[in-house]
């Protein structure tokens, strides 16, 4: 299969696998001279990117394969997202005034999107917020939902 690479520079994004930095973009992928290991699911910031390779902010530079990383926050508006550690619920886009908690393995229906930062947040029916990071909301395929209705919770088989 031939590799996917970022065509774009996302502010932040995590590693999926075992990620080796070096000190020239010519160097990503050598394989020699690494300044720096990351292990799965670093966050890093970048700086700038480079054909196939990206500039971290400490001036590092590491692959943009899609392999091996992605971009930390949603970009589109999934349709459904399960919480992977635990997601609270806001009422404000700066995820300030929390409303309520829900486990890991919660499944919410999203109905759009908000930059926020160098982030985004995923905007639930009801007007609140959940943190666009999809290493604390991934993508999923419906089995159930959450929703609020009539100001009750209730919970939908698919």
């Amino acid at each position: 299969m031939k590799a996917s690479y970022f065509d774009w520079t996302p502010k932040i994004i995590f590693t999926k696998k075992l990620v080796k930095a070096y000190k020239s973009a010519s160097q990503v992928g050598s394989g020699k001279s690494a300044v720096a290991t990351y292990g799965k699911n670093s966050t890093l910031k970048l700086k700038d990117r480079d054909g196939h390779r990206f500039q971290l902010t400490n001036g590092n530079w590491i692959t943009a394969n899609k392999d091996y990383v992605n971009n930390q926050y949603f970009v589109d508006a999934p349709k459904v997202v399960e919480s992977v550690k635990g997601t609270g619920r806001y009422k404000d886009v700066a995820l300030k005034n929390k409303v309520d908690s829900f486990p890991k393995g919660t499944e919410f229906e999203i109905v759009g999107i908000q930059a926020y930062g160098n982030g985004s947040r995923l905007n639930l029916a009801n007007g609140l917020y959940i943190s666009g990071n999809k290493l604390i909301n991934e993508t999923v395929k419906a089995t159930h939902l959450l929703i609020e209705v009539g100001g009750f919770l209730q919970f939908f088989l698919k």
